[in-house]
């Protein structure tokens, strides 16, 4: 159950949304979140010093560290990191800062939390990773960041669909190309084809030595 505090820190609409306006009279925690919404480093940093934790969540159950991966506000991923921020809480859905990064294709927030060793194989209450919501979204930068850093390429969501699944059935191309050139989510039809051309040149190789072998023996 979240405090009073937690209850009412909530800055205008959804991500994506309209946002709000802050007056003087707002709390320090609508102001710590105005701020992170804003991406407005300067006055955050100020507000750090204070009481505030900055694992506080807003109405809709963030932390100052989503909304800034969310965003994209890069200084104030790292100065939230200094301060202590968790990088590893969720959310109601089971989403950690990594995943609102994926989820908004904000490659810029996924390398700098994947540099803080952020874990990049979380699951929400779907199952679904990171990969799988960078693959579904279409996001091509994050899931090759994603591949980079060595995140789980395979690993399945509660309807059993790995991330290459995903893309097929949206029509991301290129994340799918990304995947199988990463050794994942080949089609039986590619298998049997290039199972077929190695037989072809196993054959082609064979006849090939036992000509040489008659020529020999015709000397």
């Amino acid at each position: 159950r979240r405090s009073p505090s937690q209850r009412q820190s909530c800055p205008g609409s959804a991500i994506g949304g309209m946002g709000a306006s802050w007056s003087q009279g707002d709390s320090v925690e609508q102001r710590w979140f105005g701020a992170v919404e804003r991406g407005d480093v300067l006055v955050l940093r100020g507000l750090a010093v204070q009481s505030i934790s900055p694992d506080a969540r807003d109405c809709r159950g963030l932390t100052a560290l989503m909304v800034a991966a969310a965003k994209g506000h890069e200084a104030c991923i790292v100065l939230l990191v200094k301060v202590g921020a968790d990088l590893e809480a969720t959310d109601g859905r089971g989403w950690t800062a990594v995943t609102h990064a994926a989820v908004n294709g904000k490659d810029s927030s996924l390398r700098l939390l994947a540099d803080c060793a952020a874990n990049l194989n979380t699951k929400d209450f779907l199952g679904t990773t990171p990969v799988i919501r960078a693959a579904i979204g279409g996001h091509e930068r994050c899931l090759r960041l994603l591949v980079e850093y060595g995140a789980d390429l395979q690993v399945k969501d509660n309807l059993g669909l790995a991330a290459v699944s995903h893309a097929r059935r949206k029509g991301r191309v290129t994340c799918v190309h990304i995947l199988e050139r990463s050794g994942v989510g080949m089609l039986p039809k590619a298998l049997l084809v290039s199972a077929s051309r190695r037989r072809v040149l196993e054959k082609e190789f064979e006849a090939s030595r036992s000509a040489w072998f008659r020529h020999l023996g015709g000397k």
